[in-house]
Parts: C-alpha cells; structure tokens; sequence
C-alpha cells in the first residue's frame, strides 16, 4: 500500500531470526527456540563427537549474572561457523527452581559441549570445570562488572523484569532503595541468596586461572573497546587450530554488538548505580564489600 514502509517484511523477517529469538523479551518464544535447536545440537553432538579438533573450538560465555552476559554472548557471535544452540549453563538453576546445580550435573554438561558452539554460563568458578574446560577445547571468557551496578541491575530485575524468579516474592512492593540493600544483603531465608561479595566469591576463581580470558564489562563500553576486543580474538586464535586472521575476527566480534537484542538490558552503559545509591546505599554497601571494590579495581578506597 501507498506510504507502507519497503523495508517492513524484511526488518519482521530480521526480527524472527533464532538469534533474535534467543534473546527476544517474550519467554514463551526465547524457551521455544532453545526446544528447537536441541534437535541440530545433537545431531551435531552425535554425527562430530566432542573431541573433533578440525573445526572451530566451543565457546563458554560465562558471567557473573547481571555483569553483561548478552553482551559477551553478541560479542562471541561474531566468530565465523559458531553456532547457539540455545544452551545456558548456570551453578543456579532455572529461576523458577533457583537451587544449586550438583557438581556432576556440571561436569556432564561440560562434557556434552560439541566443537563450534556457543554456550552462555553463569558458572561458578571450580577447579574441576577448569580442567574439563582446557580438556575439551572451550574457549572460556568471563565478564565482570562494577558490582554496584550489579546491584542496581538485579534490584530492577528482581522486583520488576522477572515475576517468575523465585526471588520476586522477596522484592516485590520494594521501594528501589531498599530492593538496592536487599540485593546488597542478599535474604538469609530460602532459597538461598547470599550478599553481593558472597556471591561475587562464588566465581572469583575465574579472574585468576590462565586458560580463562577474564574480561570487564566497563571495558568493552568505553574507549577500550576495540582494543579489548582485539585482544579476545588473538585468545581465542591461541585456541584454535586452524585461527582466522586476528583482524577480520576482531572486526566481525565487534560488529555483532547489539544492545537493542537483549531482553534483560533497561539501558546498558557503567556507573549508573551513581543515580541510584542513596546514602544509605552506600554505607550498607562499604560495610558488606567496600574492599572488594578496591581488589577489583573499581575505586582506591572507600572514600566514594
């Protein structure tokens, strides 16, 4: 029709993409595709094995949860003959279930990883699944960030993005104030929700072992974007056995940044815990993992 705009069926039929779809704000439609795509990552599984070391090695996108994980995950995307297949590995359950995921439940995933895919993770640091992750060729990267806006991000999340968490109850009706201290504190009640530094320990292990590539999120969002990036892709050519050129991949990693493909991301960006943080917020937070921060490198004392 007159005045329609041409690119309509096309932007539509963009949209319906199983990328898009894995990440779609829908849930019926993200879960829909992850259904879907078990059926080619076991015919893949079953036809290559898991020690084929021909092709492109796995990917293991992990992250401390609410520290970036679409991020990374767009970010890996954009290696050549990887493939989503919808996995997501988490030491946490589904957040319905929210229950720890047994040691051998992991390690049998791990295992289960065929060679060029992508698996996002929330998983908790063990000497364990670094073994079996060098073993089995997974390119590991894990993203970090300033764990004040972790806080600010999973008190938006739990109190208004996910009815379903299992956490919701404990923060519904919260003002943003005190849903921020909540998820400072963490709840002491099941299911179990330890505070921000108890938690953050939970995978701290990742920033110090040598075949993990352990990056922050402020700094794929500010000018050491390109850089950082450059730095993933010679990682992970170190990897593989037959590595693409170290700029061709840098450029294709960091094109596949989209921040409007995510359907957890409010605004994205760093700092915004500077809007958020009352007093109050701040003194809860210096008391529970003020030192963290300076570990980290996030501030120089706690005179902030």
């Amino acid at each position: 029709p007159a005045g329609e705009n041409p690119l309509r069926g096309t932007q539509e039929r963009e949209s319906l993409t199983m990328d898009n779809l894995l990440s779609h704000r829908n849930p019926l439609l993200r879960k829909s595709a992850m259904a879907l795509l078990r059926v080619p990552r076991s015919i893949k599984r079953f036809s290559v094995g898991n020690n084929d070391v021909s092709g492109p090695p796995a990917v293991l996108a992990n992250s401390f949860p609410k520290s970036g994980t679409h991020l990374l995950s767009q970010i890996v995307g954009g290696i050549p003959d990887l493939n989503n297949y919808g996995a997501f590995l988490s030491s946490m359950t589904s957040s319905f279930q929210f229950r720890l995921r047994s040691v051998h439940e992991t390690e049998r995933f791990l295992n289960r990883i065929v060679p060029g895919e992508i698996v996002r993770a929330h998983l908790f640091s063990h000497a364990g699944y670094g073994e079996l992750i060098s073993r089995n060729n997974i390119v590991h990267f894990f993203i970090y960030r300033d764990l004040r806006d972790v806080v600010v991000s999973s008190a938006n999340y739990l109190t208004t993005m996910n009815p379903w968490h299992r956490l919701h109850r404990h923060f519904k009706g919260l003002s943003l104030e005190d849903a921020i201290i909540q998820s400072i504190q963490g709840i002491e009640t099941e299911p179990s929700f330890p505070n921000i530094g108890e938690r953050f320990a939970n995978y701290s292990g990742w920033l110090t072992v040598e075949d993990s590539y352990a990056v922050k999120y402020e700094a794929l969002m500010d000018h050491r974007r390109k850089e950082t990036i450059r730095d993933m892709a010679n990682f992970y050519c170190h990897h593989a056995a037959e590595p693409p050129e170290p700029d061709f991949l840098s450029h294709r990693m960091m094109a596949g940044i989209d921040g409007n493909r995510s359907h957890t991301m409010r605004k994205g960006g760093s700092g915004g815990w500077r809007d958020a943080f009352t007093d109050r917020c701040k003194a809860v937070f210096k008391e529970i993992a003020g030192d963290l921060l300076v570990e980290l490198g996030y501030e120089q004392d706690l005179m902030w």
